[in-house]
């Protein structure tokens, strides 16, 4: 192992037959002595409903000779030989390439239809409670603050929703 790796934590392919939906996850790190992460990678294999019983079988004996992703990573393998690996080399057909990134979605219109939501009753408590009420992404991190007179503005869609509903 590299001097420059601290710490690493690695977790084999677990398989989660009490769940409806039958999977398995995988999934390591390496951890700098800075603190900082020097390589990380995973992988999540979900059985389709409609697998027959002989390939799961396949797929759940490959896992248990699949290496920790730890081991995969240090050695330099792709994401899809870690697949090939996980698979017990069965035939794998990439889609497409994505690259992850650090992202979120969220926007002050998404948190105003969240608040709106929440109902009338919730938002007039709201309204009479606080001056201002923040909302905070706990994804990114952003705080959305919603002064009285958006609020009152959010009640009325709120009640014009509900109006619609009735």
């Amino acid at each position: 192992m590299s001097s420059r790796i601290w710490a690493w934590a690695s977790h084999t392919a677990v398989l989660f037959p009490w769940c409806r939906a039958k999977f398995a996850v995988s999934l390591g790190v390496f951890v700098r002595p800075d603190q900082a992460v020097a390589a990380a990678g995973g992988f999540l294999i979900q059985f389709h409903a409609s697998i027959a019983e002989d390939l799961a079988e396949h797929i759940e004996q490959a896992l248990t000779a699949t290496p920790a992703v730890t081991t995969m990573v240090q050695d330099g393998c792709t994401p899809q030989e870690m697949l090939q690996h996980a698979l017990g080399g069965l035939p794998l057909q990439v889609l497409r390439h994505v690259t992850p990134m650090w992202a979120c979605d969220c926007s002050r219109a998404r948190v105003s239809e969240t608040l709106v939501a929440l109902g009338a009753q919730e938002l007039r408590q709201m309204i009479t409670e606080q001056q201002e009420v923040p909302v905070h992404c706990e994804f990114c991190t952003t705080e959305y603050v919603f002064a009285p007179q958006e609020l009152v503005q959010l009640l009325h869609e709120a009640l014009a929703a509900e109006q619609g509903e009735s």
